[in-house]
């Protein structure tokens, strides 16, 4: 793991640029970017959708993906503009599977998966006995959500931990940039989780996947890990929506109920304390953990890859 102090290589890329934007109006553009996708855009681009009329799996991809393109599209044009303006080194990486976003994946899936035999073993949580029998269609829709999934989990990555954390860590401190940035990725998502526990467990998971970008050097895995997660928790275990399987189906079928501190009452899983203590659990090991600790490698070239190995 790379150490958590200004000699971190993702840290010192910001650091390094050859154009230094300040970290108040890298803020302040993150922030406004944010506050309009949750906040304002939602109901203008959903009065605009659906493109295509029906309930058919041609029909929820494209309108699906009509919908993360005009939302996301914003996160992704800031990160690389931002990006190639301060002419960042950056390290050269592997666009294929990666040590590091294996390790991403694995926490993902892995937190996921715990939280949720934490909320069955508490009996929160059961399996739906009439879940759609697999099928080509049914794989295809699951692998469609994924990339859309994918889509959408790299754009947050990219405007959290690719652009905002590594200037406001290398300006302010690696411990102050970190926080800052969870608490703003928490506030991104409290429009949709309303609960204090949902907030607290989407600022956790913020935490998590910006120490994995510290401690790896770069966006594999948090990406890898957020992406897991979020799949994982639609597409493999139809936890959302909450009764039912998403519209684009799901490998398994499991509803949730009961008590909402273990079930999350209207926020689904996200809203359980068992999120909260395995997330709680992985952030307290990436941030204080030392096993495997190696000395940070320079900054390798002025290239652009987000994907390190």
């Amino acid at each position: 793991m790379l150490p958590l102090n200004a000699a971190n290589p993702w840290v010192a890329s910001a650091r390094d640029a050859l154009r230094a934007p300040s970290a108040w109006f890298v803020l302040a553009s993150a922030g406004a970017i944010t506050a309009t996708t949750v906040f304002v855009l939602p109901p203008p681009v959903s009065d605009w959708l659906p493109i295509m009329d029906g309930d058919s799996l041609t029909a929820v991809t494209v309108n699906r993906g009509a919908l993360y393109l005009l939302l996301f599209i914003s996160f992704y044009a800031t990160a690389l503009i931002g990006v190639f303006w301060e002419r960042r080194p950056a390290r050269v990486g592997a666009w294929a599977l990666s040590p590091s976003a294996l390790l991403g994946g694995s926490i993902g899936f892995g937190c996921l998966t715990v939280a949720l035999g934490m909320t069955y073993a508490a009996g929160a949580a059961h399996v739906v006995a009439d879940t759609p029998p697999v099928s080509w269609n049914a794989a295809t829709g699951i692998l469609l959500a994924g990339l859309l999934v994918l889509f959408q989990c790299w754009a947050e990555e990219a405007l959290f931990r690719g652009w905002l954390q590594p200037i406001l860590c290398a300006r302010w401190g690696v411990w102050p940039g970190l926080a800052i940035t969870t608490i703003l990725f928490g506030v991104a998502h409290s429009a949709r989780t309303p609960s204090p526990v949902a907030v607290l467990n989407a600022a956790l998971a913020g935490l998590m996947f910006g120490l994995l970008a510290l401690r790896t050097g770069g966006l594999a895995a948090p990406v890898a890990a957020h992406f897991a997660y979020n799949w994982a928790e639609q597409s493999i275990f139809g936890l959302t929506p909450n009764p039912g399987v998403d519209a684009m189906g799901s490998v398994f079928n499991f509803d949730l109920g009961g008590p909402a501190i273990f079930s999350g009452g209207a926020d689904e899983l996200n809203g359980s304390i068992s999120v909260t203590l395995v997330l709680g659990a992985v952030t307290l090991l990436l941030g204080l953990g030392r096993l495997g600790s190696r000395s940070a490698p320079a900054p390798q070239s002025a290239g652009m890859s987000w994907l390190d190995s």
